[in-house]
């Protein structure tokens, strides 16, 4: 479940807003196409009932999301 609603926070993002990220404590950035990873907003650990809501997903790339 974790994996489709990646790809569907990341489908939708692009779908409005490019190939782009809009960055962690930094300027939004373009990135190359399928340069964006999706993670949960709130972690699983600190709420597990979000685990599988689409609404708890976020869009960064992979340098952002490492931060």
């Amino acid at each position: 479940m974790h994996q489709i609603n990646t790809a569907r926070a990341i489908g939708a993002w692009v779908r409005v807003n490019g190939w782009v990220c809009p960055g962690w404590r930094r300027p939004a950035h373009e990135v190359p196409a399928g340069g964006l990873t999706g993670d949960h907003i709130i972690p699983r650990s600190v709420r597990p009932d979000l685990a599988n809501d689409p609404s708890n997903y976020g869009v960064l790339c992979q340098v952002c999301n490492s931060k």
